[in-house]
């Protein structure tokens, strides 16, 4: 018998998309992460969003689709400042799987690479972020 969580029911009343470990589609895993992040943080998407974009769209061209540079500038601290700020402060009164959340947000909407999505960020999704939502045993 499968018992729901909180989490788990809410996911389940959001329309969370099921991700097969095989055969997974990644834009599914964003529909996800977009529903989550306007669940977890309701007065502050567009904040989220729009500063991410800001940074997208300043970085871009150093990025070039590169996790590889993506992770150089994020190691750096001063290029992602602005975002390291915010997601402090959104997430400091919250549980790891806000951070886990805004992180995979981060990465995948930085970095548009469809080998990385497949490769690297979609064991995000399966490691730190689904687990919060699914069903328990």
């Amino acid at each position: 018998m499968k018992v729901l969580t909180k989490k788990a029911e809410k996911a389940t009343q959001m329309n969370l998309k099921a991700i097969p470990r095989k055969g997974f589609n990644f834009y599914d895993v964003i529909e996800n992460v977009e529903k989550l992040i306007d669940y977890e943080f309701p007065n502050d998407g567009d904040l989220i969003r729009k500063t991410v974009n800001e940074l997208y769209i300043k970085y871009y061209s150093k990025i070039d689709h590169c996790y590889e540079n993506f992770m150089d500038l994020a190691n750096d601290k001063n290029s992602f400042k602005k975002w390291f700020k915010l997601s402090y402060k959104l997430t400091k009164k919250l549980d790891e799987r806000a951070g886990f959340l805004l992180d995979l947000y981060f990465q995948y909407t930085m970095v548009e690479n469809s080998d990385i999505n497949s490769d690297l960020l979609i064991h995000a999704w399966f490691e730190d972020v689904e687990p919060f939502y699914t069903f328990k045993s």
